[in-house]
C-alpha cells in the first residue's frame, strides 16, 4: 500500500513539473519582443535587460527581414525545448545576433548562417 502512495506521489510531481517546464513557447513576429522581454525579466540581471534593449532597437528597426526574422524565432523555441537557460545560452545567442548583424562584411551573410 505504502509502494503505491509513493508511485502516485511521483507520477504526480514528475506530470506537473513536465507541463509547467515547457509553458514558454514564442510566438509570431509581432508578439516575439513582448514575450522574449517577459522571459528576459525572470533573470532578473542587468547585463541581460540592457542586451534586450540593444536587441529590441535592432528587432524593430535594424535590418532583419521577415525570413530572419522567423529563423530566429525558431531558434530561440528550439533554445526553449532544450531547456536552454536566459543566461547564458540566450544571452549569448542575442549577442552573437548582434555582433553579426553590427559587422556589415557578415551581416550580409547571416541568411547563410
Amino acid at each position: 500500500m505504502k509502494i503505491r502512495y509513493i508511485i502516485l506521489f511521483t507520477f504526480v510531481f514528475c506530470a506537473f513539473y513536465f507541463t509547467k517546464a515547457q509553458s514558454v513557447k514564442f510566438t509570431a513576429d509581432t508578439s516575439y519582443i513582448k514575450e522574449l522581454g517577459e522571459f528576459f525579466q525572470k533573470a532578473n540581471k542587468e547585463e541581460v535587460m540592457e542586451l534586450f534593449t540593444q536587441f529590441t532597437n535592432v528587432w524593430n528597426t535594424g535590418p532583419l527581414n521577415v525570413s530572419q526574422k522567423s529563423s530566429i524565432i525558431t531558434v530561440s523555441n528550439n533554445l526553449i525545448k532544450k531547456r536552454a537557460r536566459i543566461f547564458p545560452h540566450f544571452y549569448n545567442y542575442m549577442k552573437y545576433i548582434l555582433s553579426v548583424l553590427n559587422s556589415e562584411r557578415i551581416a550580409s551573410q547571416f541568411n547563410t548562417w
